[in-house]
């Protein structure tokens, strides 16, 4: 929690009255404590996988992930009996544009930017690391009917709790000379308005 202190005037002073704003600060009261990012990797706890078709299942103690191979991206992430994915999970690398924007807007939409999507998977592995599962897709994004916008290596790497730490190496068309965004998108239900991450 923070304390905020604003400071006035406390009489008027020349073109300034009483109470004008002359300034604050805003001080940490409590330091909240950092969530460790580290994964759980004892074997004994290690997630089964397996492939079902197009897909892989990955299954812990109180969950299940299933990651599609032709989005290579998770189209599920049940845990604790409640699913947390709305729709499948995205890549994007669009953003919506602002005024310092105009002069690369147009670039943006002629690569393809703005509507790129995942345009082939070369591959995707699955494998138990470390006491993890491990998913290493690799794949590109693109709009239909144009080149590749850029290749990426996502290593997605799952303990025994359910916990998900990801990699991502992008290779950029050098034609693009300037990315707006890359990022994933998860779409939560509603109900998840308030959350921690």
């Amino acid at each position: 929690s923070y304390l905020m202190l604003q400071y006035t005037l406390k009489e008027d002073k020349g073109l300034l009255k009483a109470g004008h704003l002359l300034g604050f600060d805003q001080l940490e009261l409590v330091r909240a404590e950092k969530k460790s990012l580290a994964l759980n990797r004892d074997p004994e706890r290690a997630p089964a996988w397996e492939e079902k078709g197009e897909v892989l299942v990955i299954t812990g103690q109180n969950f299940q992930y299933t990651f599609d191979k032709h989005l290579a991206a998770f189209s599920s992430l049940r845990f604790n009996g409640r699913e947390l994915l709305e729709q499948p999970m995205e890549y994007n690398i669009m953003r919506a544009p602002i005024d310092n924007d105009r002069k690369v807007v147009n670039d943006w939409a002629a690569c393809g930017i703005d509507r790129a999507y995942v345009s082939r998977v070369a591959s995707v592995e699955a494998s138990t690391v470390e006491g993890c599962a491990s998913v290493k897709a690799v794949f590109h994004l693109g709009a239909i009917f144009m080149e590749n916008l850029m290749e990426i290596t996502a290593v997605y790497a799952v303990d025994g709790n359910g916990k998900i730490v990801s990699s991502l190496e992008c290779t950029v068309n050098p034609r693009i000379v300037d990315l707006p965004r890359f990022g994933v998108r998860l779409q939560l239900p509603q109900d998840f308005q308030n959350c921690e991450y």
